[in-house]
């Protein structure tokens, strides 16, 4: 958390981006669009869902790592340093007009995609169904 403040974030599937953008060029519809999944999470979320522990950190010290990784090409620096402002000053937009106008919806939410690009990236594991649908006759196995 930096500065102590646990911020949003906003994410969107890339088959919903696409699926919007569609939309925006099939009603041949001009002007500016927001694109994003329905929700947001926080930070600590998000490391909940990794099982990764939160700490409190002062922005110019997450900063200065940050440069410090960039720079000497640190394994999963994978951003330059400004970056890091996108997390203290959080960009959530609206994807209000985007649906009234195309009639578009994103089949995932912020928190479905972000588990998504997890599982993606190994880390996190798969859910596991409950039940599983039996062969017509059968019961069902669990």
């Amino acid at each position: 958390r930096l500065d102590g403040v646990d911020t949003e974030m906003q994410l969107i599937h890339e088959d919903d981006l696409v699926a919007g953008l569609i939309a925006l060029l099939d009603r041949r519809e001009g002007g500016a669009f927001n694109f994003a999944g329905d929700g947001t999470m926080t930070w600590t979320e998000a490391a909940e869902l990794l099982g990764k522990r939160v700490f409190r950190m002062p922005f110019r010290v997450a900063y200065s790592i940050a440069k410090w990784q960039w720079r000497l090409h640190v394994p999963r620096a994978y951003a330059p340093p400004g970056n890091i402002h996108f997390i203290r000053y959080p960009w959530v937009v609206s994807n209000e007009k985007l649906k009234t106008v195309t009639g578009w919806e994103p089949q995932h939410d912020t928190r479905q995609t972000f588990e998504i690009t997890m599982r993606a990236r190994g880390l996190i594991g798969e859910e596991k169904p409950t039940e599983v649908a039996a062969p017509v006759g059968g019961p069902p196995v669990a």
